[in-house]
């Protein structure tokens, strides 16, 4: 599923979910030969650059719907860790 957001003037934004996330060239080819030279030569003409970028999701920062929260509670909910316990320690020279 893609979803594609208009942020601002100029700027397109396009967030996956659930994605298996196939391969350019898998995608190029779904296409077939007379629309995937049709479909370079369009990209070479009207896109002027790109950008890729990689978020990570910090559950810490967030505050996400109730909905989230029931799907996967261990990520968006983490249970506190248990203090470590102190190791004895011996008194110097021993």
């Amino acid at each position: 599923m893609t979803k594609t957001v208009l942020a601002r003037l100029q700027s397109v934004y396009s967030l996956k979910a659930l994605d298996p996330s196939p391969t350019p060239m898998t995608r190029l080819e779904a296409f077939g030969a007379d629309n995937q030279a049709r479909y370079l030569k369009l990209q070479s003409d009207i896109v002027i650059s790109t950008e890729n970028a990689l978020f990570a999701i910090n559950p810490s920062m967030s505050d996400p719907p109730k909905e989230y929260l029931t799907t996967d509670a261990d990520f968006w909910a983490p249970k506190p860790k248990p203090a470590a316990a102190k190791a004895a320690t011996s008194p110097a020279g021993q």
